[in-house]
């Protein structure tokens, strides 16, 4: 009969999911598997031997702190003009044109880590994520608020759309 490493383990993990016949086998033949059945008996006892209060303590801490830098919350920027008098207003600078057209927002985070270009377009959004160090971001979501809405995107290199278009007034990044 053929007994492979599969076979130890679920001898010593789970021997009710064992075929019959494997089973009675190890069982005759210990000797023969003696120091793999020791080994996973040695790391079931490992398994199941409860961890210390301190312990989970620290772990938990740790898992908080990492889903704490995976998420990245970017408020808009707003860039302060001064607004000289003497000057008039130009036609492409009137309310009605800005309607018609794209307007830009940028939103950064508290790190100036990450920068986010969002193009308003008459009915949609185009979002551009950039990292500080010019690095392509992949797996990432966008949660805009105030809808609450979440896009994904694959990688940087290329827009997020959105159809149609949606208020951003926040937005968390988040890492997957």
């Amino acid at each position: 009969m053929e007994i492979g490493e599969k076979d130890i383990f679920y001898y010593v993990f789970y021997p009710e999911k064992l075929d019959t016949e494997k089973l009675k086998y190890i069982k005759n033949n210990k000797k023969l598997f003696s120091n793999e059945i020791l080994q996973y008996e040695n790391s079931k006892k490992a398994v199941e031997k409860p961890v210390p209060h301190n312990i989970l303590e620290k772990i938990y801490k740790k898992i908080e702190e990492k889903q704490q830098l995976t998420k990245i919350e970017l408020h808009k920027f707003e860039v302060k003009q001064q607004v000289y008098q003497e000057y008039r207003t130009l036609a492409a600078d009137s309310p009605e044109e800005k309607q018609k057209g794209v307007t830009v927002d940028t939103y950064i985070d508290p790190g100036n880590n990450y920068i986010i270009k969002v193009l308003n377009f008459e009915n949609k959004n185009k979002i551009y994520v950039f990292e500080k160090d010019q690095e392509e971001l992949e797996n990432f979501s966008l949660k805009i608020f105030p809808s609450g809405m979440i896009y994904k995107g694959l990688n940087s290199t290329e827009p997020l759309i959105i159809e149609p278009k949606v208020d951003v007034e926040k937005i968390v990044l988040n890492f997957e």
